[in-house]
């Protein structure tokens, strides 16, 4: 398995210097790394927002396309989605 990020193949060489997985493994995943070319980002960033947006409307939580602003500023302010469903409920009124 690849690595997916820088920061991510510095932990695994730093448990590898502590014992705490096999070296071969860590050998293992940077082989694979390098035979697939492609630059690794410093971090995995979290999920965008338009996935965020997307999982509302296969949830049902959008029913009007005026509310997808509405929807940005919750999950702009990481509201809990308890507040997110009574954004959506004073929508619909």
């Amino acid at each position: 398995m690849p690595f997916k990020s820088e920061a991510q193949r510095r932990l695994f060489y730093a448990k590898a210097a502590r014992g705490e997985i096999p070296q071969e493994t860590v050998d293992e995943w940077q082989q694979e790394t390098k035979r697939q070319g492609k630059k690794l980002p410093e971090k995995v960033g979290q999920k965008k927002r338009a996935d965020m947006i997307k999982k509302a409307f296969w949830a049902g939580f959008v029913k009007k396309a005026a509310s997808v602003s509405q929807i940005l500023s919750a999950v702009a302010k990481k509201k809990p989605l308890t507040q997110t469903k009574k954004v959506m409920q004073e929508i619909k009124a």
